[in-house]
């Protein structure tokens, strides 16, 4: 065989190799990062932010969640946490942390079709279309094997 031609088939060789080895990669890297750390069953949490125009705005925005704050933890087991946290820094910015059992049972079927929540939807459906609500930004999370979220602290 010429030197050419080996030069070619070590080349192609090398290719074929390099090609093999990242679909190896890839497919080792291809899961996401939340199914990579996820535990099983996984918990579902929303950190949902809002801001409103005016302190009366956050007043009364507290008005329509505080009975559906209540309703999910007398009535929805499967809604681990809900709170409705109040920043330190903007008085008119607000962020409401849910964390569900699962996505599709507890967040899907039962928190989102309750009464409860279809009317306080409603309420501040109507907060943002008055322009009242000046900002909203959610996002979702699935838990990990990492930390902790169920200590009870209480105060002496």
């Amino acid at each position: 065989i010429g030197s050419r031609q080996k030069d070619s088939t070590t080349t192609w060789t090398l290719g074929l190799l390099c090609i093999a080895v990242g679909a190896i990669v890839l497919t080792h890297f291809s899961s996401t990062t939340a199914t990579k750390y996820k535990k099983e069953p996984s918990s579902f949490s929303l950190f949902v932010e809002i801001e409103f125009a005016t302190d009366e705005d956050v007043e009364e925005f507290m008005g329509y969640i505080r009975p559906l704050a209540e309703y999910i933890r007398e009535k929805e087991p499967t809604t681990l946490s809900y709170q409705v946290l109040l920043s330190d820094k903007e008085p008119r910015k607000v962020m409401v942390f849910e964390r569900y059992s699962d996505k599709e049972n507890a967040f899907l079927k039962i928190h989102k079709s309750s009464a409860p929540f279809q009317k306080f939807r409603a309420s501040l459906k109507g907060m943002q279309e008055a322009k009242r609500v000046t900002n909203m930004n959610g996002n979702s999370f699935v838990s990990t094997d990492a930390g902790f979220g169920d200590r009870v602290f209480q105060l002496n």
